[in-house]
């Protein structure tokens, strides 16, 4: 399991006030560097490893200055790919 945590900057807030759907999508793919790295893959190379569907579920928003926990873990381990979720879950500190 991977964790990290993250700062919203003021950048990252929308009109209504909070952090928008779409930074959020980043901070997830944040977490998934630590499994391209597992794999002894570089993010800055030709990647053997990919993320090919990002399902989010929003619970409730975001707003500037609260830190976020990105963790991230992988499921199964199949013979030729991830077998089952690569499961990257942010959650809000109050």
């Amino acid at each position: 399991m991977f964790k990290k945590s993250i700062t919203p900057k003021l950048s990252d807030i929308n009109g209504a006030r909070h952090v928008g759907y779409n930074v959020i999508c980043g901070w997830l793919e944040v977490g998934f560097v630590d499994v391209l790295l597992m794999f002894g893959e570089s993010p800055g190379t030709e990647p053997h490893v990919a993320m090919v569907n990002l399902t989010t579920d929003f619970l409730e928003e975001i707003f500037f200055g609260k830190n976020v926990e990105i963790t991230t873990r992988v499921a199964k381990l199949g013979n030729s790919s991830i077998d089952g979720p690569v499961k990257t879950h942010a959650a809000i500190f109050r």
